[in-house]
């Protein structure tokens, strides 16, 4: 039997800012690979994780993209995880059908414990 729990945060005003910036990073960088991806599938060049992960140390690096020095390494490597996932699963031609009337997708955010 599976059961799930749900949690209800009630954050600071701080652990919200952070949570915002963990969010809005992940989703830069989401959208920037997924861009990156598809110009190199337009040039016929397989892109795999590990490829794409040495371009976001070198992203990290540039001075526009300082700001994502901010956030957890593991966050943005979720992102970019997530993204090859989904580029994996639609160039295997697996695909869900999801029902008309389900509900929008929430946003996710994947943060390893730190110990």
């Amino acid at each position: 039997m599976l059961k799930a729990i749900k949690f209800r945060i009630y954050p600071s005003v701080e652990q919200k800012t952070l949570i915002h910036k963990h969010f809005g990073c992940a989703r830069v960088i989401y959208n920037y690979f997924l861009a990156y991806r598809q110009k190199q599938y337009a040039l016929g060049i397989k892109e795999n994780y590990f490829s794409m992960q040495k371009v976001l140390t070198t992203l990290k690096k540039q001075e526009s993209y300082a700001y994502l020095s901010e956030c957890n390494s593991q966050s943005l490597q979720m992102a970019l995880r997530q993204l090859t996932t989904a580029f994996d699963r639609f160039f295997s031609k697996w695909q869900i059908i999801l029902d008309s009337n389900l509900r929008s997708m929430p946003s996710n955010l994947s943060v390893s414990r730190n110990t």
